[in-house]
């Protein structure tokens, strides 16, 4: 990345913000190409000066021809991140846009878990964890407690090996994730608890956290006996079909930006760090999520349905 590529009138902070992005642990690609066509797109107008008003924000991120909508999408993205901070660095005559992508259709909708499903599927499981039937008794408890507290996919957890889970340190490690983004997760201390009985009670010998009786690691028939078990405590989606354990990570999700919000921190500077430890490569897969908070949030601000009406479907790892 060549910041002497930046001519107009962004070629003194574009690259600042790429740094910004960068020590954020991005790897900031899509926004220094992004970041490079808008700089260029304005000085071939004869704009010289930083700024960005709601002319130019309109102009630059109208559809364009043989453009899709999620192309679209990701390019107003970058466009309201870096408005965002222009302004927080003092830039006055900055607009940060409300422009609305076209929309992307989507059969996707996600299944977000409510205090009372999760108490029950932990009754359910607690209750059967000794049951000599099935390995997945045992490792579904602490599979799922793992996956709502922490919002990691459900390969990544079954990947994990002895070694990757700290429990002085209380965090673990993913290796080479998703998109091979390799990263650090804290855990809550109540989740280190519930580890370290398992551990106790169900310590595999061989190189896996979650492994069967001859110590390989768990398979991925796990997800049809978990949906067995939806189905038999009742616990469904609209259309009768039993929740994934994908749905856990959007739990998760909505959950962090439901308490962001209660505590008064401000979405935009606050999304990236969740960005982060979700392990997506860029904040747009991220800002799906807000999406869908807006169905599950309690109590919206103005501010927030802003934000949420700027974003359609772009797609995090659905399939697990």
């Amino acid at each position: 990345m060549n910041s002497n590529n930046f001519i107009g009138p962004f070629k003194n902070v574009a690259p600042l913000y790429i740094e910004y992005k960068k020590s954020l642990g991005f790897e900031a690609k899509s926004e220094y190409n992004e970041l490079k066509k808008l700089d260029r797109y304005f000085y071939n107008k004869g704009i010289n000066e930083v700024k960005l008003t709601k002319d130019m924000a309109e102009e630059y991120g109208i559809l364009r021809e043989n453009e899709s909508p999620k192309t679209q999408a990701k390019r107003l993205s970058i466009l309201k991140q870096f408005a965002v901070y222009l302004q927080k660095i003092g830039y006055s005559d900055v607009y940060v846009h409300h422009i609305k992508p076209n929309k992307i259709d989507s059969k996707f909708k996600p299944y977000i878990y409510s205090e009372k499903d999760l108490n029950m599927i932990f009754e359910y499981l607690d209750k059967h964890q000794y049951d000599t039937n099935s390995i997945f008794n045992r490792v579904l408890p602490i599979l799922i407690r793992i996956l709502y507290g922490t919002g990691l996919r459900k390969g990544e957890v079954i990947n994990l090996k002895n070694e990757d889970v700290d429990l002085n340190k209380n965090i673990i490690t993913i290796y080479n994730g998703k998109e091979n983004v390799t990263r650090i997760v804290p855990i809550s201390e109540s989740l280190s608890e519930s580890i370290k009985i398992y551990k106790s009670k169900f310590l595999c010998n061989n190189q896996y956290f979650l492994c069967d009786s001859k110590g390989n690691k768990i398979n991925y028939h796990i997800t049809e006996y978990f949906q067995k078990i939806l189905k038999k405590i009742n616990i469904l989606r609209p259309d009768g079909t039993p929740p994934r354990f994908h749905d856990f990570r959007f739990t998760f999700a909505v959950n962090a930006l439901e308490k962001m919000d209660n505590s008064g921190q401000d979405l935009y500077t606050t999304l990236p760090i969740l960005s982060k430890y979700l392990g997506h490569k860029n904040i747009e897969a991220t800002e799906y999520y807000l999406l869908l908070a807006k169905d599950y949030f309690v109590n919206i601000t103005d501010k927030e349905e802003k934000y949420y009406n700027d974003f359609k479907f772009i797609k995090d790892d659905e399939n697990e």
